[in-house]
């Protein structure tokens, strides 16, 4: 559920990750690609400085985004030369995914879910929808705006007229009708009652406290780490993909390969749209082109504007043909428009003010 005012937009989203970044990817990638001719580069290069505006739209790809990039780096120079290269013909690198034999890992994302209120796509962005903990649903914070701003001026109206009125107005959940809770103490209850019944937007929203150290819960990664394991274990697309980002980094649990590759295949199988980024990222640094395409044409189609945008690239290199940069084009619209709205676009327009 909605939490008090200040909190709202860091704590309701449960699928928010935050992703700090240095400057050391960029020196990173000058080292690694020493003796690299400076076109591959600047290429490779332009391809990182995408990394981190994607993990903002989409929320969810883990708060060391430089040490995600140079893994990624250092494994695919590793498998360089046991992983072929993928042309149009050829199936030798999609074979090498290891994906249980339960499905196209090249199927399309998943339908995404909708609001109950307004009944549009939610948004990717994080601030773009909150997570209500009475009832376990997840509504666009455009459907919360109106509904508090009409709730505000009808008790505005109403104690014009009558300074001591006592028919104002309470702020609820428009679906469960139960009252927000007024203090961290009371959303803490809630979310607590929500984890008991298996919800995994619970689990990931308590995760990221104890992640953090909000509320007044204290940091505890190790806490963190158990409940992204177990929202994952449950089928949490987001969940799987913050599980493989530890097994990536090594900081919570020892680093393991293997598990990363596991967690992020069926990460992205399940409808995470950064998990699919990151497949793509992988496939571009082994050189893969045409796999790296086919899965940000994907996240494109699910409206990431990022894959979009290296697609282009891969436009202007001469590796994506017209027809298939305009194919993507037209999918990546088609979904933002499903997500778009005037109330939506009043909404982030207000964010933009306050930043």
């Amino acid at each position: 559920m909605f939490h008090p005012q200040s909190m709202r937009d860091t704590t309701m989203a449960s699928l928010v990750e935050d992703v700090p970044v240095s400057f050391e990817m960029i020196q990173f990638f000058e080292d690694f690609f020493l003796g690299v001719s400076c076109i591959a580069a600047t290429a490779i290069r332009f391809l990182s400085s995408f990394l981190l505006p994607l993990m903002e739209e989409s929320g969810a790809l883990g708060r060391n985004v430089e040490s995600i990039t140079r893994c990624i780096s250092h494994w695919c120079r590793m498998e360089r030369t046991t992983c072929p290269s993928a042309d149009r013909t050829s199936t030798s690198a999609v074979d090498d995914y290891d994906d249980g034999g339960d499905g196209d890992l090249f199927a399309p994302i998943p339908p995404r879910p909708e609001c109950p209120i307004c009944m549009l796509t939610l948004p990717l962005e994080c601030e773009g929808k909150m997570y209500m903990s009475c009832c376990g649903n997840i509504i666009c914070s455009a459907c919360e705006r109106k509904m508090s701003q009409t709730i505000e001026e009808t008790n505005k109206a109403r104690k014009a007229k009558d300074p001591h009125c006592p028919c104002l107005l309470k702020v609820k959940c428009p679906l469960c009708r139960t009252i927000f809770p007024e203090n961290d103490e009371a959303y803490l209850a809630q979310l607590r009652d929500r984890m008991e019944r298996n919800d995994t937007d619970a689990l990931c929203a308590m995760a990221r406290l104890y992640s953090y150290g909000q509320l007044g819960v204290q940091k505890d990664e190790n806490k963190a780490f158990e409940l992204y394991s177990r929202a994952a274990e449950l089928g949490h697309s987001s969940a799987q993909h913050q599980v493989a980002l530890s097994y990536f980094l090594g900081e919570v649990v020892e680093k393991d390969k293997e598990k990363f590759w596991r967690y992020l295949v069926v990460s992205a199988k399940g409808g995470s749209v950064c998990s699919r980024f990151l497949l793509g990222a992988v496939e571009s640094n082994k050189g893969n082109h045409f796999l790296a395409y086919k899965h940000w044409r994907i996240s494109t189609a699910a409206g990431c504007g990022e894959s979009l945008r290296l697609i282009k690239r891969e436009f202007d290199g001469g590796r994506v043909t017209e027809d298939e940069y305009d194919a993507a084009r037209r999918d990546h619209q088609k979904a933002r428009d499903e997500m778009q709205s005037n109330e939506r676009d009043d909404y982030f327009a207000s964010l933009r003010e306050m930043k």
